[in-house]
């Protein structure tokens, strides 16, 4: 599964009757329960880029 924890801002009460959820602030989580205990890996840093990936929604041409 994928989370969204309240202290990211995935999550926001803009007032007492709503709540805004952005689901581009998922996250799939590091560990997974495997036979009877967790597994943790967690990547390296070099795994890491120092650049931004900027990405978006395709844009779909109608049909006709």
């Amino acid at each position: 599964g994928r989370y969204l924890d309240n202290n990211r801002p995935g999550l926001r009460l803009p007032d007492e009757n709503r709540l805004i959820i952005d689901f581009n602030y998922a996250y799939n989580p590091y560990c997974a329960y495997v036979t009877g205990k967790y597994n943790c890996p967690i990547p390296p840093a070099e795994n890491r880029l120092s650049v931004a990936i900027r990405a978006g929604e395709k844009a779909f041409a109608k049909p006709y």
